[in-house]
């Protein structure tokens, strides 16, 4: 019971962007913490997982030398 408890308070705590993006668990997301979190926040581990989602379900927009492409 006591395991559980501990387990709740760790998943109910809060970093700072920096902490994430230094983390190892989000290494290879490191430039998308950068893009959608922001910078004075603190934010817990599943709301920055929904973040990362919500970020990878956008679709991509293609500019060339800053200029829309278009179709």
């Amino acid at each position: 019971m006591a395991e559980q408890a501990e387990k709740t308070v760790a998943s109910d705590s809060k970093y700072t962007r920096e902490a994430l993006m230094a983390s190892k668990k989000y290494r290879q997301q490191c430039d998308i913490l950068a893009i959608v979190l922001e910078e004075e926040k603190e934010y817990t581990l599943a709301e920055v997982d929904k973040a990362i989602k919500d970020f990878l379900k956008k679709p991509v927009k293609e500019e060339i030398n800053g200029k829309k492409k278009e179709e």
